[in-house]
């Protein structure tokens, strides 16, 4: 390590060295971590004695109350990891919402955050791994929040004056499968809220008459605070031939080695601009999109649905951005995080398919992986933004490593 350092931060570069100073400082971040992700196999098959199945109205609960279970407090964020190794055929193209609740002795149920769909959105054929991310307090915005006298009442629950689950009460989760069409099951369609965008399903289920009840999934449900994890920027990755001025198309050869490769619990940081109207506008698919809406996503070379649905790994316009709702922007920049997991999961075996839609463009895709000390805010946001821009900035890339390595030096 210390003869890496004392290449990389001589201050007699020639040209070429400036060249590979990307590279080498991506090297560097490399050597920090360790771990490889795995892509998952599968194959569907109906169930008959499932870990985890669904009532007729696709609803399970999920008791958070074992010793290890942590308290849920207001403000503070919570990921449910739905971790399947085999899935009932009927829950293919479906989707996971929850909601997270406490109750008190009476039974009633106070909401501590509100409805989110699982990450991926769309439940494959195979098993695999499925996230949902809540935050305390959360209730969501507009019309369909949580939160509005409609949906208490819809839902049967309260709204607590402080969303942190009380000493001794018990906390759950609400784990709801929607429709491919997003539809909720059991329910007869003229009893559905019908949303003009969204057909009634037609496929080889009928989710509306009970032929989905008792469906379910062969695996585990676990429930964690978000860890205050930091991300060190390492490898970009490129589409290198690709097919439009929005940056769709393959990403294979050494560029997919750098996803296979990367560390344990890596995300790839996608750089985006987005056509973005505004909240609520519905607006039309293919030129842009609202906030949470998908505007890219991971997956086969050739679409592969269920159900009408894309098995693939989206990125997604934020509904907030550094602090601020996002409303209609023309040329909205941002980035979204996404594991590199999941990424694999839905990949090939060489390769993985980037796919460019609502008025999206990709600009940058930066490997972020964990690190293993903790470097000042200033060192991270620094190698963060240099990470995106043209690295010819010699002198303040060589400040930055001197300030690592004295960091380093005194970890020793």
């Amino acid at each position: 390590m210390c003869l890496f350092f004392t290449l990389l931060i001589s201050k007699e570069v020639t040209i070429m060295k400036k060249r590979l100073l990307l590279p080498a400082v991506l090297l560097f971040a490399a050597l920090l971590f360790s771990g490889c992700p795995s892509a998952p196999a599968g194959g569907a098959a109906r169930l008959t004695n499932p870990d985890i199945s669904f009532d007729i109205n696709g609803v399970y609960w999920y008791g958070l109350y074992d010793a290890n279970a942590v308290q849920i407090e207001a403000g503070k964020t919570y990921i449910v990891t739905i971790d399947v190794t085999a899935v009932d055929d009927v829950l293919g193209g479906c989707h996971f919402m929850g909601q997270l609740f406490y109750k008190d002795a009476a039974g009633n149920q106070f909401l501590l955050a509100g409805s989110q769909n699982s990450m991926p959105q769309a439940i494959a054929d195979y098993g695999k791994k499925y996230r949902l991310t809540f935050t305390a307090g959360d209730y969501g915005t507009g019309a369909t929040a949580d939160d509005t006298p409609e949906n208490i009442q819809e839902g049967g629950y309260q709204i607590p004056a402080d969303p942190t689950t009380p000493a001794g009460l018990t906390q759950y989760l609400k784990l709801t499968v929607e429709t491919p069409n997003w539809y909720k099951f059991g329910l007869p369609w003229d009893q559905q809220k019908q949303d003009p965008s969204n057909a009634k399903d037609n496929w080889d289920v009928d989710y509306y008459g009970g032929e989905a009840d008792g469906c379910g999934f062969v695996g585990t449900i676990s429930f964690e605070e978000q860890p205050d994890t930091q991300y060190l920027p390492g490898d970009t990755v490129s589409v290198l031939a690709p097919e439009d001025t929005n940056g769709k198309g393959k990403i294979d050869g050494d560029e997919f080695l750098k996803l296979k490769n990367a560390p344990a619990q890596s995300l790839l940081r996608v750089y985006c601009t987005a056509n973005v109207a505004a909240i609520g506008a519905g607006s039309a698919g293919g030129t842009q999109a609202e906030p949470g809406w998908g505007t890219a996503e991971f997956g086969p070379t050739t679409s592969y649905k269920i159900r009408g649905q894309n098995i693939s790994t989206p990125i997604l316009i934020p509904k907030v951005w550094q602090g601020q709702t996002v409303t209609a922007n023309p040329s909205f920049n941002f980035y979204d995080d996404v594991l590199i997991d999941d990424i694999l999961g839905d990949a090939e075996t060489d390769l993985v398919y980037l796919n460019v839609y609502n008025g999206g463009k990709v600009t940058n895709m930066v490997v972020m992986s964990p690190s293993d000390i903790q470097l000042p805010q200033n060192i991270i946001d620094s190698l963060n933004q240099l990470s995106t821009l043209d690295l010819n900035a010699l002198e303040e890339l060589i400040g930055l490593l001197d300030q690592i390595k004295a960091l380093l030096a005194a970890n020793n």
